[in-house]
């Protein structure tokens, strides 16, 4: 599926043993999310009992959905009318007949009418047990803010990030500094030029470094004092935003060292930062992604940026707060 940023969180989640249970995979490839939430599909109905080998591929419910005859697994076209998605969702609240939990995929989410689009919230809020609900999508701006904020929103995307820091490299920017800026800036090959070029990159980076880790530490610090700590790059404006990503890229680096990455993050980090995210749980960093997330979509409203990091910061409700496990029947 790739290693871009969000992809390894995936990964994450689906190897900690308590997924959620409302996902938003977007990207333009409509394969690569397909084949994303086929992924996902199996790990939520893996019989394998080690968590970190699933989807395993080899049971019952991992054959089936690949070979796409599940009876859990609802995974037709496009859903767009009212009638369409409350059908669905009559389906969703049955028990499950063989599987851990029945999964619902709606593809070409953003093509829902505003009507289907209501009809779903309420099930998006509080899912029926041993359910899941994967929406697919092309971007989440493509849908209604209301649905987004109550799907853990994943990316699926390729490795274009290697694209960006070599063509930086090639341009003179040293290597750390073309690494970082290409996961920074993501895809944008301009965005990345602009932000390799500036003068406190490297110091921005060692900051992310140190704030991810006073927030999910082993000693992590308050929150109001470890937002306050750096309220310089609250600026309002692009400053708040491109903080968030920066805070994004090390969180990425967390989970990316748990999977033996470290390689791939000498790249982009000096040691003595590989040092502490490798320290770092890479499923607190999960769960504090999916948070950024939120409240960099919140700041991109317009929403006051030092209160929207500062809500990211609190102790999550849990990864089924609003719904039950999927997996009601135990392991």
């Amino acid at each position: 599926m790739g290693e871009g940023i969000d992809c390894a969180l995936l990964r994450a989640e689906l190897h900690s043993g308590r997924p959620g249970q409302v996902y938003l995979l977007t990207g333009n490839d409509g394969l690569r999310l397909r084949a994303a939430a086929v992924v996902l599909a199996q790990s939520l109905n893996c019989l394998a009992e080690d968590h970190g080998a699933r989807p395993c591929g080899h049971c019952r419910p991992c054959r089936e959905i690949g070979e796409g005859s599940f009876a859990d697994l609802s995974f037709d076209g496009p859903r767009r009318k009212i009638g369409e998605v409350r059908e669905e969702l009559a389906r969703l609240a049955q028990r499950a007949y063989i599987g851990r939990c029945r999964v619902t995929v709606f593809s070409e989410a953003e093509t829902m009418t505003r009507e289907a689009h209501n009809a779903l919230l309420k099930t998006l809020e509080d899912p029926p047990a041993g359910a899941a609900i994967i929406l697919l999508a092309s971007g989440p701006d493509t849908l209604p803010a209301t649905v987004v904020s109550r799907c853990r929103h994943i990316a699926v995307g390729g490795e274009t990030w290697h694209t960006v820091a070599r063509a930086l490299k090639l341009e003179g920017v040293a290597p750390s500094r073309a690494a970082f800026a290409a996961l920074w800036a993501g895809e944008d090959l301009a965005a990345a030029r602009g932000l390799a070029g500036r003068q406190d990159c490297e110091q921005i980076r060692a900051q992310a470094v140190a704030f991810v880790a006073g927030a999910i530490g082993p000693s992590p610090e308050p929150p109001l004092e470890l937002v306050e700590r750096h309220q310089a790059r609250l600026s309002p404006g692009e400053e708040a935003g491109l903080w968030l990503a920066a805070l994004s890229v090390a969180l990425w680096g967390v989970i990316a060292a748990s999977e033996g990455g470290e390689d791939l993050l000498a790249e982009a980090f000096a040691e003595a930062e590989l040092g502490v995210l490798a320290s770092l749980d890479p499923l607190a960093a999960a769960d504090l992604a999916e948070r950024i997330h939120q409240a960099a979509r919140a700041i991109a409203g317009h929403a006051q940026a030092r209160l929207s990091l500062e809500a990211a910061l609190l102790p999550a409700a849990g990864p089924f707060a609003g719904g039950a496990s999927p997996h009601p029947r135990g392991e």
